[in-house]
């Protein structure tokens, strides 16, 4: 079975953020995510998702300081420690939410900075915050991101975060995930399915939305009944997480789900 999981950071954005966890219930979802924990107190968090019973399925760890251009810490060598005290400060709200998994945000690639240390400073961080993870009991995953979006992110393509995925293997120790999104799989690559086949078991969460203009998921290119077909030969169960731009209000674009739903019954 798929579930959708909605990201109150990108839909219900006609409501206050705290009021989106009941337009999310109400809309019949049962699983939320969302981009900066950080910034609510956890207590109000823990209301919302307790008196609306939802499942919080995915935060992002902080990512240092988003209005100032940060978007995430996890690549720049100057800041190491303000990124594992993010892993630390996310941990304590993901406990406190019952979020089974976090987003390790990577970062822009630093001016001026060898790539080689940058991908060193990454791959330690990541490996230290898997750790750090797997002892609270909450999984690591890491995601692409496609650039057009993200100008300069560093982990910008599903090949480089295959191959820091093998660097990390051999240096042994708690792995992390791969957060597949299917929309910046599509921006970066321009296919999906095969993508998906190829990363298998290592996918622990994915997300989705149209493309190329991020609204909606059946709006634009994608091939959804061979995306969800795929998916569902490695997972039975699984959260996709809805991380689009309504096209026009939120509650107006959500008859793509029973669609979807529907197709998908059918094609099974």
């Amino acid at each position: 079975m798929l579930e959708f999981s909605a990201n109150l950071s990108f839909l219900f954005t006609e409501r206050p953020f705290l009021e989106r966890f009941g337009a999310a219930s109400s809309a019949g979802f049962r699983g939320v995510e969302f981009l900066f924990p950080l910034e609510w107190p956890v207590d109000e968090l823990v209301d919302r998702v307790t008196h609306y019973n939802l499942q919080v399925t995915l935060l992002n760890i902080a990512p240092g300081d988003w209005s100032r251009g940060d978007r995430g810490l996890a690549c720049l060598p100057d800041r190491v420690s303000e990124f594992r005290k993010g892993v630390e400060e996310t941990l304590k709200v993901a406990q406190a939410l019952g979020c089974p998994r976090l987003h390790c945000v990577a970062g822009v690639f630093p001016r001026k900075v060898p790539v080689r240390h940058v991908e060193n400073c990454y791959i330690d961080n990541v490996l230290h915050a898997a750790e750090m993870c797997s002892q609270a009991g909450v999984e690591l995953l890491i995601e692409p991101i496609n650039t057009g979006d993200l100008p300069g992110y560093f982990l910008d393509t599903f090949d480089k975060a295959m191959s820091l995925m093998n660097i990390m293997a051999a240096r042994g120790g708690v792995q992390p995930k791969l957060q597949f999104d299917v929309y910046h799989c599509a921006k970066i690559h321009g296919e999906v399915p095969g993508w998906i086949e190829r990363c298998g078991d290592r996918i622990g969460y994915y997300q989705i939305a149209g493309v190329p203009d991020r609204h909606e998921p059946d709006i634009g290119l994608l091939p959804l009944h061979k995306v969800f077909r795929a998916i569902n030969l490695l997972a039975v169960d699984t959260w996709i997480g809805c991380e689009y731009k309504p096209k026009e209000t939120t509650f107006d674009g959500l008859g793509w789900i029973k669609r979807v739903e529907q197709e998908f019954a059918a094609d099974s």
